[in-house]
């Protein structure tokens, strides 16, 4: 039986307004902390619907707009359940 999750519950809840390539979409932002050859910072992702991302034709580079901070896409992992984690770099 292939996995069946309705997305729309996680981002009623979570999730919070962001402009991807120029489109509003919701997601769930975090920018967890982690540590990498010895150099600690932020790790920032957001979480979107995959149905959005499609929309978005998103790419490798597209700007992205959280609570006004500015990011880049250097990361697009499909996640199998429905939804996409960007990985981000600040600008």
């Amino acid at each position: 039986m292939a996995f069946a999750e309705d997305p729309a519950v996680y981002f009623t809840d979570f999730a919070i307004d962001v402009y991807v390539g120029g489109v509003t979409m919701r997601g769930i932002f975090d920018a967890a902390y982690a540590e990498s050859l010895s150099m600690a910072g932020a790790s920032p992702s957001l979480l979107i619907d995959a149905a959005e991302a499609a929309d978005a034709s998103l790419a490798r580079g597209n700007a992205v707009t959280v609570d006004g901070v500015g990011y880049t896409v250097t990361g697009i992992h499909p996640d199998g359940t429905g939804m996409v984690r960007l990985i981000l770099e600040a600008v």
